[in-house]
């Protein structure tokens, strides 16, 4: 047998130690953690769609109750990243950040992030049934919708999106969800099995009576789902849980006093000054809600802030009774309240955490960058003496166009009042965000809101969380979604096309709810004229602070008075919100034909 000499044997296993060897890209993380788990599978499809099969991520967590959701990135060598998270939620967003930047072609860096606004949320409308609607069901969308909420798989793609764009909070809204959510074994009957639509468009509202399957004559309810009440249950549970695992609060919204499904039975009925009423509500509230169609005219024992003490506030402390450690947030709607009024109600109220809501830009978030009716509504009114203040951010304006501003964005949400809020949700009053049925291209059709919409919602998300995102960021987001666009093109000509809609909402101010819709140019009475346009409309008060980032407008009468007398009025004149239009028009109409001359076969 041959021997093989020594100093061969140790020249081979000195060659095995020092010769280099091929790495492999891995994440470590604890599997338990669903926060962690989504963070380590989207940087494991981030490292090989960028290539870095070299590349090694590390996600932990260090606990430091102080800074919740923070995180921070260490490089570790040329091959080696490590995510410190203050918290599940915050390791997870580090993973989400260092994903975020393989795919964009961003050099990663050591750094340190904590959100910049505590609570960022978004406002859905959740028809549940033809039984049981949200705020306003009438339109197609809203019916095709129902079937939408009932689908496990549109929560997981919406909350999943939400968690990559830094949200963690979902407010659900409905003007009566409860017999379509849970089931009260003191009132068995209320409770409803299956889900059921409209065939077309309807002309009702949350205002209206609930409809009735035994009513329906005509065939015109549809079934979209046989599902039993208990099943209900465990699926908004799981719904509920899914939201958790992605770090996102539910926060459960509703009009009351809307008593859909309940209405005659068991004593019930739609007066604020009914006890089985108020007994009834008790039982259902399990988590926090709102409501604005009260009687305002009840005084004494049974006025508004009575009745919501009596029915919410007592239901949480109900809860609290029995899970001590439990933290519920309730949240009571200034809207058709009074400060001293609802202070007193709930004099002895030991549920824990109360704030308030406000309107921030009644129904056009899409106006000012710094909105001022929050020094009518809030602060002229008491309201911060003792509570915190979320930011209602109302999308009335923008259903179909995609809008796209970081320069709006960022400094909308650098001037709102951190030191009395603690952020903000985002929706609209009688739209529903849950797959869109408007398009007619079969490539697009049938899509979820926040995919159409996506740059939109990605701005607010993550700007909320960090400011300091700049247009190099943008940049590599819009380049990642149209590869061969000149993505600062693109960026520029988005963001001044976006100034359109809010320069004529601060031109003339038209604040309630469907009072003003810029992209069918129509208020609720139907299509907008000449004249109800400049002539019945006040200008958006921007004079309220000084150094005001939007300067004021001043209307075509007081323009035209001024004029007449000769006399230059001070602020934005008509001609020169004309200008500004034709000018945002030019910049888009001026760059499209190079980016549709290199945008490919990509649809969108």
């Amino acid at each position: 047998m041959k021997k093989i000499p020594c100093l061969f044997l140790w020249l081979l296993f000195v060659l095995g130690i020092f010769s280099p060897r091929r790495l492999v890209a891995s994440v470590e993380y604890d599997a338990r953690s669903p926060q962690l788990a989504f963070a380590a599978q989207e940087l494991e499809g981030a490292l090989a769609e960028a290539g870095r099969e070299d590349l090694q991520v590390k996600l932990i967590v260090r606990p430091e109750e102080s800074s919740p959701e923070a995180f921070q990135i260490r490089t570790i060598g040329p091959t080696g990243i490590e995510v410190a998270g203050s918290d599940a939620t915050g390791a997870m967003y580090g993973g989400l950040e260092v994903a975020d930047l393989l795919r964009l072609g961003l050099q990663i860096e050591d750094q340190n992030q904590k959100p910049f606004v505590e609570k960022r949320g978004v406002k859905i409308n959740i028809p549940l049934d033809i039984r049981t609607p949200s705020f306003d069901d009438s339109g197609e969308a809203a019916q095709k919708n129902i079937e939408t909420m009932w689908d496990f798989e549109f929560w997981k793609e919406y909350l999943d999106d939400l968690a990559r764009y830094r949200y963690n909070a979902v407010s659900l809204w409905a003007a009566h969800p409860f017999p379509s959510m849970i089931k009260l074994e003191k009132y068995p009957e209320i409770a409803v099995d299956d889900v059921y639509y409209a065939k077309g468009s309807l002309s009702t509202t949350h205002l209206d009576p609930a409809k009735r399957l035994d009513e329906d004559t005509e065939g015109s309810l549809i079934l979209g789902k046989k599902i039993s009440i208990d099943e209900k249950v465990q699926y908004w549970q799981r719904v509920f849980q899914y939201a958790k695992d992605r770090g996102i609060e539910i926060i459960m919204v509703h009009w009351n006093l809307h008593m859909h499904g309940a209405d005659g039975k068991y004593g019930i009925t739609q007066e604020q000054d009914n006890p089985a009423t108020i007994e009834y509500i008790r039982a259902c509230v399990r988590q926090i809600c709102a409501g604005e169609n009260d009687d305002r005219y009840l005084r004494d024992e049974f006025m508004t802030e009575n009745f919501v003490f009596n029915s919410y506030g007592r239901a949480v402390m109900d809860v609290k009774e029995l899970q001590p450690d439990r933290e519920i947030r309730f949240i009571i709607r200034r809207h058709s309240t009074e400060y001293a009024d609802f202070t007193n109600a709930f004099k002895d109220y030991t549920g824990g955490k109360i704030e308030t809501s406000v309107k921030y830009a009644v129904a056009h978030m899409y106006s000012s960058r710094r909105p001022q009716e929050w020094e009518k509504r809030i602060v002229d009114e008491g309201w911060l003496e003792k509570y915190k203040v979320w930011l209602n951010l109302r999308n009335d304006d923008i259903f179909m166009h995609r809008w796209g501003s970081p320069d709006f964005a960022r400094e909308f949400i650098r001037w709102m009042p951190h030191e009395h809020s603690p952020g903000f949700y985002m929706g609209s009053d009688t739209y529903v965000w849950g797959r869109e049925f408007i398009s007619k291209n079969p490539e697009t059709a049938g899509r979820l809101e926040i995919d159409k919409h996506w740059y939109r919602f990605r701005l607010w998300g993550q700007l909320a969380y960090n400011i300091e995102l700049g247009d190099d960021y943008w940049q590599a987001a819009l380049k990642h979604r149209f590869p061969g666009v000149d993505a600062k093109l693109l960026l520029e000509a988005w963001e001044t096309v976006s100034e359109v809609i809010p320069q004529l909402n601060r031109s003339v101010w038209s604040p309630t709810d469907g009072s003003f819709a810029a992209e069918g140019c129509r208020r609720t009475s139907g299509f907008l004229t000449l004249d109800g346009y400049h002539f019945e409309r006040p200008a958006m008060v921007l004079n309220r602070i000084e150094n005001a980032p939007d300067p004021q407008c001043v209307t075509v009468t007081d323009w035209a008075r001024a004029y007449l007398a000769g006399e230059k009025p001070e602020g934005v004149t008509p001609l020169r919100v004309a200008e500004n239009l034709d000018g945002y028009a030019k910049v888009a109409l001026e760059a499209l034909p190079a980016l549709r001359a290199r945008m490919g076969d990509n649809v969108e």
